[in-house]
C-alpha cells in the first residue's frame, strides 16, 4: 500500500543517450504545490529547463513526467503521472557549467556528481547523482582509489549557481515563488510513515562519486 503526503509531488526529468537510446537514466526532485501543477509553467517548467543544464549536448531529455508524492511497497514511482510529456530537449551543460574542460569526453556512466538538497528543517539532506555531465578531464584517480574532481568544489558551485539562475529554480528555495517551493519529505521506509517536509535551502554540489548505472528493483 502506497503511503502519500498531500500537495507533494515529484518531478522525474528521463535522460537518453542520443547514439545509443537503449542507454536511459533519471533525476527526481521534489517539491510543495498548494495548487495542482501545470506543465511548462511555474516550478515544474524551471525543473524541465534545469534538467537540461545537467547534460551535454550528445544526450537529451526525453520525458518529464509529475507524480504525486508516494511511497511505499509499491514501484517508485507509484500510480500514473498527472503530467506526463515526450520531449526531445538536447543538453546544454557547456553554457553553464563553464569550468567544466573543453571538448566534453564522456566517462562511465557510473561516474556522477552528487549534489545535496539541504533543507531548513531536521533528517538527512535530499541528493541527486547527476550522470553524463563531468567528463574525462573533470575528474581523476589514483589505482584502485574513488574518482576526485580535477575543478574546484567552489567553482562547481559557481557553475550549479548559473544553471539555477538560468531555469529560475533558484526562486524555488526556502518560502518559493507562488505558493509553490522544492522540499525534501521524510519517510521512514522501516514504519512506513511520513515524518513530515523541510523546505529546501538551496543546492550544494558535494564530490564526484560512483553510482551503479542500473538498480535491480528498478526502481
Amino acid at each position: 500500500m502506497a503511503v502519500t503526503f498531500p500537495d507533494y509531488y515529484d518531478f522525474i526529468a528521463t535522460y537518453q543517450n542520443d547514439d545509443d537510446p537503449s542507454l536511459k537514466w533519471r533525476n527526481t526532485w521534489t517539491f510543495f504545490s498548494g495548487t495542482a501543477p501545470v506543465l511548462g509553467a511555474g516550478i515544474v517548467g524551471a525543473l524541465a529547463l534545469f534538467a537540461t543544464t545537467l547534460i551535454h549536448s550528445d544526450a537529451s531529455v526525453v520525458l518529464f513526467d509529475v507524480y504525486n508524492w508516494a511511497r511505499g511497497r509499491q514501484t517508485y514511482p507509484n500510480g500514473s503521472p498527472i503530467i506526463s510529456y515526450p520531449a526531445a530537449d538536447p543538453g546544454v551543460a557547456d553554457a553553464h557549467w563553464t569550468h567544466l574542460h573543453t571538448p566534453y569526453v564522456p566517462v562511465g556512466g557510473e561516474v556522477v556528481l552528487r549534489i545535496d538538497h539541504p533543507s531548513t528543517g531536521p533528517g538527512k539532506p535530499g541528493r541527486n547523482f547527476i550522470r553524463a555531465l563531468m567528463g574525462e578531464a573533470d575528474i581523476q584517480a589514483v589505482s584502485g582509489g574513488p574518482p576526485i574532481s580535477t575543478i574546484l568544489i567552489a567553482n562547481l558551485q559557481a557553475d550549479l549557481a548559473n544553471a539555477l539562475a538560468f531555469s529560475g529554480l533558484s526562486s524555488y528555495f526556502h518560502a518559493g515563488l507562488g505558493g509553490q517551493y522544492l522540499a525534501n519529505v521524510r519517510y521512514s521506509k522501516k514504519n512506513g510513515v511520513v515524518g513530515g517536509a523541510s523546505q529546501i535551502d538551496g543546492f550544494s554540489v558535494i564530490e564526484v562519486t560512483t553510482n551503479k548505472r542500473t538498480r535491480k528493483n528498478k526502481k
